[in-house]
């Protein structure tokens, strides 16, 4: 059977939708599975995508009943209600901000944005009435975006959180304390023709800016601020008079408990990967897809052959799924992985 040209354009989003597809994933014995194969060798760039399309379709959850449906927005409002009793018995205000995962049966195209969890999540916001600070916290297995009081997003990492003054106005700078992980795309914002400026104060850092899109990142022993648009003042905490400017693709870094600011070049996208439940790689360097996964995994990545970093990948990959990306990294290019405790090697295959 011939194999048509329009799969060589098609994504994980086109496969899931293709019925021919879907039928050799649900019931492989009816289907030949050398077809499939055969379009993943004739089109070496969507390769990744079948397999992740592949696993979509498995993962597909079967539906809730008419009287499971009826009890879904039960089930909310007693968490809620919960949350609201306060924690600790502190008062606090809530938020009520929900991300809902595919605990019933949605369109595929929708659980490709939602596959990260099958859950419902929640987080509380708590406000202190008397300084009008808010303060938005992740927990494990846990990313939301926040929308702060000038149009800002700020994309939460797990185990992070955000402070931030529910007041921005007069002109006054816009400032955030984080601690854990935070990806900010900033807005523009002026007054009295005057661009005001952002700051992100940090344990080790502060980033000053006036409208631009980076990461910041602290974590146990250092510090790190990476550029991805626009410009970035970055200077060691309390000291923004001896700021280093960022450029697009550059990072600072800093060890803790020094002021040893160190600035280099990065792919933005190892650091940067994290925020999005998929990424579409584009001749993406194997030694970039290893950064993410140690960035976004805590792993650490040892090439065993040092000629696999000349491996360039394509297609669309997880950021939350270490076990997939290494599945995925074995179908497609010529590698073993192997995992010994925190650290993965990648060889060869034989």
């Amino acid at each position: 059977m011939e194999i048509p040209e329009k799969y060589s354009r098609y994504t994980a989003a086109d496969f899931i939708e293709e019925p021919g597809f879907i039928a050799y994933v649900r019931r492989p014995e009816t289907v030949s599975e050398s077809f499939w194969a055969r379009v993943g060798q004739k089109y070496p760039s969507v390769a990744m995508d079948l397999e992740i399309a592949r696993q979509l379709i498995l993962f597909e959850a079967q539906p809730l009943t008419p009287s499971e449906e009826t009890d879904v927005k039960e089930i909310e409002e007693t968490i809620v209600s919960k949350i609201e009793k306060g924690v600790e018995n502190k008062p606090v205000k809530v938020r009520e901000l929900w991300h809902k995962a595919p605990i019933f049966r949605y369109g595929m195209a929708a659980s490709v944005a939602a596959i990260s969890l099958v859950s419902i999540w929640f987080f509380l916001v708590k406000q202190d009435m008397a300084n009008s600070m808010v303060s938005v916290k992740t927990h494990q297995e846990m990313r939301t975006p926040v929308s702060l009081p000038d149009g800002s997003v700020v994309t939460l990492n797990r185990n992070s959180e955000l402070r931030y003054s529910s007041d921005w106005s007069d002109g006054n700078a816009r400032e955030v304390w984080l601690q854990g992980e935070g990806y900010f795309s900033v807005t523009k914002q002026q007054y009295d023709n005057e661009l005001v400026k952002f700051v992100v104060h940090s344990r080790d850092l502060e980033a000053i800016v006036k409208g631009t899109r980076f990461n910041v990142r602290v974590k146990e022993g250092f510090s790190e601020v990476v550029l991805e648009e626009g410009k970035v003042d970055v200077a060691l905490a309390n000291d923004e008079k001896n700021a280093i400017v960022l450029l697009p693709g550059e990072m600072i870094t800093v060890p803790k408990n020094t002021t040893n600011l160190e600035k280099h070049k990065v792919s933005s996208l190892i650091y940067t990967s994290w925020k999005d439940t998929m990424i579409t790689l584009h001749e993406t360097p194997m030694t970039d897809v290893a950064g993410m996964i140690e960035h976004n995994f805590d792993r650490k990545v040892v090439f065993v052959d040092e000629d696999l970093k000349n491996l360039r990948l394509g297609g669309t990959i997880p950021t939350n799924d270490l076990e997939l990306v290494l599945t995925l990294i074995r179908k497609i290019t010529p590698t073993k992985t192997e995992q010994k405790g925190n650290t993965i090697y990648l060889s060869r295959s034989k």
